[in-house]
């Protein structure tokens, strides 16, 4: 890797910490990240001069006494990028700020709606997102279906309608925008580990559908979302139980037990389309796995849309930090 590239790598990770753990001071971040203090120092002062971390206070007064320490952050009021959630018979359309906060979030039935009529409303939703917010840098699309590394959607189980020209489709109309698109669960994971900072290497998210119950796994490998040879995470698990609220509960089980010994899995993260009631009867059952790993039952249904959003502010702060 050479020096440009591992610059560019570190300032990614150091945004990621801000974003997992905000209001840390530059020597945390030092000691998290493992870098030298001269290397943070000099990151963190790029950064700030992006515009893309501030400062929320100062830190307590040390026991050699001295200057206090500057504590940093994201600056959420940086910009805007759109988390889009295209489903089978829905699209929830939000609007996340830099510090990943929804601040808008909508939801538009589309039943039959054929593909054109699907992009026709994700760029309408993007040229409105663009007169609302001036700082508008990108849109994320997580999609419960299978989408290869061209950005091409699949037929599935749960997402009736091929979509293989989404991504030219979109830029065609809205060229200048950076668009970018994943399978909803691979998005879930990458905002799963974000949240995580830098304690996890490898993890699981199981995102749960529902009429009938399937499970998509989005999969994380030292830090790296894994997409295989397709571009996509896949359904693992199909299950005629229950039907809307989640998995039979002894499906559930299973499969945390099987993707635990997948990989040297740290954590396993579940959300999706859970009621109350399965929420709760899964969290109980997690509670009595015993292994090396957490289980977190999520009761969050916009995760893909933050981890689309996420995907999004990721591409446009490689182009800043680029052409800077």
């Amino acid at each position: 890797m050479n020096q440009r590239d591992q610059k560019l790598n570190n300032r990614i990770e150091v945004l990621g910490l801000l974003r997992s753990s905000p209001g840390i001071s530059q020597a945390e971040i030092a000691v998290r990240t493992r870098l030298q203090p001269s290397t943070t120092s000099n990151l963190v002062r790029g950064l700030r001069e992006l515009g893309l971390v501030t400062c929320v206070g100062k830190g307590p007064s040390r026991p050699q006494g001295g200057k206090k320490a500057d504590i940093l952050a994201l600056r959420p009021g940086y910009g805007h990028f759109g988390g889009i959630y295209l489903k089978e018979d829905e699209i929830i359309l939000g609007v996340v700020d830099f510090g990943g906060n929804i601040v808008s979030r909508k939801r538009v039935i589309v039943g039959g709606e054929q593909a054109d009529g699907i992009i026709d409303t994700i760029v309408s939703q993007i040229d409105e997102n663009r007169r609302r917010y001036a700082t508008y840098f990108g849109t994320g699309i997580a999609v419960s279906s299978v989408v290869d590394s061209d950005g091409q959607i699949a037929e599935s189980l749960h997402f009736a309608r091929a979509m293989p020209r989404v991504i030219s489709q979109i830029r065609s109309r809205a060229p200048d925008l950076p668009v970018v698109i994943d399978n909803d669960a691979n998005c879930a994971a990458d905002w799963d580990l974000t949240g995580a900072g830098n304690g996890l290497r490898n993890l699981v998210h199981l995102q749960i559908q529902t009429s009938p119950v399937t499970i998509g796994a989005g999969i994380v490998i030292d830090r790296e979302v894994y997409r295989g040879s397709a571009g996509a995470a896949g359904e693992i698990l199909q299950s005629g139980g229950r039907g809307r609220g989640g998995p039979d509960v002894e499906d559930f089980e299973r499969l945390i037990r099987f993707v635990a010994t997948l990989l040297d899995t740290q954590a396993v993260f579940v959300a999706g389309e859970l009621d109350g009631e399965t929420i709760h009867e899964l969290r109980e059952r997690s509670s009595r796995l015993h292994g090396s790993f957490a289980i977190h039952i999520l009761d969050n249904p916009d995760l893909p849309v933050l981890g689309a959003s996420l995907q999004a502010i990721r591409v446009h702060v490689n182009q800043i930090i680029n052409e800077k």
